[in-house]
């Protein structure tokens, strides 16, 4: 739960899918809310230390 690494993430995942000049910080980028993961999330967060759900609207 650090938001400084939270956004380093963000900014990764970002770059990735093409979108590397998009604006985060923590206005924009925030902890939403707190559930036990299914398996395939908590697979994904095992292997990268984190995980981001692409909500609506998002690129592909």
């Amino acid at each position: 739960k650090d938001p400084e690494q939270a956004i380093n993430y963000a900014k990764e995942w970002l770059a990735s899918i093409g979108e590397s000049d998009a604006i985060v910080n923590q206005t924009n980028c925030v902890f939403c809310h707190s559930a036990e993961a299914p398996p395939d999330i908590r697979n994904e967060i095992d292997a990268n230390g984190y995980c981001i759900l692409k909500l609506e609207g998002c690129p592909k």
